[in-house]
């Protein structure tokens, strides 16, 4: 409405007074000042100058706020989800300019997959699992050529001349491509992450054969990034050929297996082992059992193959009995049938992380490119190999899983074959203490046996024990010793309920004794004392009876002497390094003994995409350096940490780590603005002089009061 009238001006700050319209007034006084009062702006001042000495004074603190932290050790990511008795798996299907695919090409793919994949996981699990493969509608083609993403490179297969893996950019490249109703069906335990996502391509995998190093190696990896679509995270996915459905659906079967968290079980191509062991060759899908019947008769997952989806032991024995029990002692029996038949995944636990496993195979269904019909026997030991890396079975040395073969001879674990008819047992074998043995990593021989028999036809399992339960447990070191000469052998009692008494002598294949007694200041520790200095950089056995409060554990151990031994694990290598220019890092060799000695040099983890170290390290009177060398590439921004390891292996396979955490730090000409902290408290700074000006400049207040007279003609709105 319009007002005219009279009017005052009033305080700005103050409220409006109620409005009288028979005498409309408004009164106002105007103060010269900041918008603020004098305690207010003491506050800001005082506020900014502590955040300011704060900055100053904790700079690592804030500085760290800022770090970018690439494929950290400690990063989380989202565990794996197991197989589930409903799974809807995303395929999608993608095609090069060079190689293009027909839509009813793709349907007869997914149709071919969702069946095979079905019939394979119930056979496995021995009960009926639903595999639902939802084919995405279109077929994606590729944004470049087929070599763009498969060539090989220094960096390793499908790197190309870049330091990334190429395919995960097709991948990335495929995902922001597809446009999806619903995502949640392929959310499997309703987490918001994509559970099974599977890209096939339109060309020949590089490990199908002919001799081309452009192709794309069907693998499973995760992203870099997470990538986000319509509320859901998509971390990982599995990229194998279309034509592996066509001739063989196994490498694609064994790569989803690693998307439900399964382990390669042969020594992966990257692991830098160059021998001829096949992990447990044909016994297992994740092994070479992908390639049984030219793919299309993948063997059956093990045992703990089934554990690491999330299928456990259909038959978890604890083999114990009563202390003073009679010997010797019987235990369970039972039948098996084969495992394509439904047959039990059997577990003995032999250690704290240490398995055997066993089950009846057979030449029918899904294994019918077995050899013949007998009872697998696994030796499983959690302590060995690297699930982070993928690294599980790549040292025969020291396996994660390995065939305990019927015939003795130990010729899959020598890379001879990879897996025959001999390898299982028969009707009349034993295994354990008696008959073929089998040992935990520390080399005490299992306190049981198994007979193999069948009647009428039906296999069975007759377990028994010689001298029954032990009252106490002993730990030697795993696969073991590594001394200087002049060290003794130390055996830890442990699982004890009285005090212990332990003696016995080891005979050793150099001719040296090893007299073990219970140690007179820790009755719950022995030692061994050798007769003799054993020769440098030489391995012998030591084999006998170590007798403790009346109970005999047979001991079959090696013994490595050497000059000098790494520091413990545990050692963290800390360094700034240029985010540009190559950086070369000398590290000091730091063990015990004064000796000499050779170790192989590895780097694992991130580190691995920049840096190269010296191979063999030379270690003379006990004094050798490491080199590493880091080369940015172009990889690193200032404050991004790199990760990794280096490991040093002596030549019996023994490994120590020293953990690695560099630091990309920035040659700016000007390095305060590469210190964030310095940043930060600059600008507090700033701030409180802005406050205390103003603190100073309130003490001049100004009003102003007027009679105002408007012009009749003007006209002033109120909304």
């Amino acid at each position: 409405m319009s007002i005219h009238g009279q009017m005052k001006k009033k305080n700005y700050f103050d409220d409006y007074p109620p409005f009288d319209a028979e005498n409309p007034t408004i009164e106002t006084h105007a103060y010269v000042h900041h918008g603020m009062g004098k305690k207010g702006h003491a506050s800001g001042m005082l506020i900014c100058l502590l955040l300011s000495i704060l900055s100053f004074a904790l700079p690592s603190q804030i500085n760290s706020l800022f770090d970018i932290e690439i494929d950290s050790e400690d990063a989380s990511e989202t565990p794996l989800v197991g197989l589930m008795v409903n799974e809807t798996w995303l395929v999608v299907v993608v095609d090069f300019e060079s190689d293009p695919l027909e839509e009813n090409q793709k349907q007869t793919f997914g149709t071919l997959l969702e069946e095979q994949s079905r019939l394979y996981f119930s056979e496995s699990v021995g009960s009926s699992i639903n595999i639902d493969i939802d084919v995405y509608d279109k077929i994606i083609r590729s944004e470049y050529p087929l070599e763009y993403y498969g060539k090989d490179g220094e960096n390793g297969r499908d790197y190309g001349d870049s330091t990334q893996f190429m395919p995960a950019e097709l991948s990335e490249y495929v995902v922001k491509k597809l446009e999806i109703d619903d995502w949640s069906k392929y959310d499997l335990n309703d987490d918001q992450v994509v559970d099974r996502l599977l890209i096939v391509h339109s060309t020949l995998a590089q490990e199908q054969g002919g001799g081309s190093s452009n192709r794309i190696w069907s693998h499973f990896t995760t992203f870099q990034d997470p990538i986000n679509v319509d509320g859901y995270s998509v971390e990982h996915y599995t990229m194998s050929s279309i034509r592996h459905g066509i001739n063989g659906i196994g490498t694609i079967l064994h790569e989803m297996m690693h998307q439900l968290g399964a382990y390669d079980l042969y020594p992966v191509h990257d692991s830098g082992y160059s021998g001829s062991w096949k992990g447990i060759g044909i016994w297992d899908i994740m092994a070479s059992g992908n390639w049984n019947g030219g793919g299309d008769e993948p063997s059956l997952p093990t045992g703990p193959t089934m554990e690491s989806i999330g299928q456990e032991a259909t038959l978890d024995l604890a083999l114990e009995w009563p202390l003073n029990s009679q010997s010797p002692c019987i235990g369970p029996a039972f039948d098996i049938q084969s495992r394509s038949e439904g047959g039990a995944r059997v577990k003995i636990q032999i250690g704290a992380e240490e398995f055997v496993w066993l089950e009846k195979r057979s030449a029918e269904g899904f294994d019918a490119s077995l050899p013949g019909e007998g009872i697998l026997v696994l030796l499983e030991d959690k302590t060995a190999g690297d699930a982070q890396y993928n690294a599980m079975n790549t040292d025969q040395k020291r396996p994660y899983l390995r065939v305990i073969e019927a015939d003795g001879n130990e010729e899959q674990l020598q890379g001879i074959n990879d897996g025959v008819l001999a390898d299982l047992f028969q009707p009349g074998d034993t295994f354990g203490e008696l008959g073929i043995q089998i040992r935990n990593h520390d080399g005490i021989l299992v306190p049981w046996h198994i007979n193999v028999t069948i009647s009428d036809e039906v296999w069975r399992i007759e377990i028994y024990s010689m001298d029954c339960s032990a009252p106490l447990g002993i730990n030697l070191p795993d696969y073991g010793l590594t001394i200087l000469a002049d060290d003794v052998f130390p055996i830890e009692i442990i699982d004890y309920q009285s005090s212990v008494t332990c003696t016995g002598t080891l005979n050793g294949t150099d001719g040296r004794n090893l007299v073990f007694s219970t140690n007179p200041e820790d009755s719950y520790e022995v030692e061994g004392r050798f007769s003799g200095n054993g020769v440098i950089d030489s391995i012998a056995t030591f084999s006998g009876l170590l007798i403790c409060n009346g109970y005999a554990f047979d001991i079959l151990t090696t013994v490595t002497t050497v000059g000098t031994i790494p520091l413990e694990n545990g050692i963290i290598f800390r360094q700034e390094i240029d985010s540009v220019e190559i950086t070369t890092i000398t590290i000091p060799y730091n063990g015990d003994g004064s000796g000499d000695g050779t170790f192989s040099v590895d780097l694992r983890g991130p580190i691995t995409r920049i840096g190269t170290v010296n191979s063999p390290l030379m270690i003379n009177n006990g004094n050798g350096t490491i080199i590493l060398e880091v080369n940015p590439s172009g990889l690193l921004q200032p404050n991004m940490f790199v990760f990794g390891e280096i490991q040093l292996t002596a030549f019996n396979g023994e490994v120590w780590t020293i953990e690695l955490e560099l630091q990309a730090e920035s040659e700016s000409k000007f390095p305060i603005l590469d210190d964030q902290s310095k940043i930060i408290g600059i600008f507090f700074v700033i701030c409180s002089l802005w406050f205390a000006a103003s603190y100073l400049g309130e003490s001049k207040k100004i009003e102003i009061t007027e009679e105002i007279q408007p012009n009749e003609e003007d006209q002033y709105e109120f909304d």
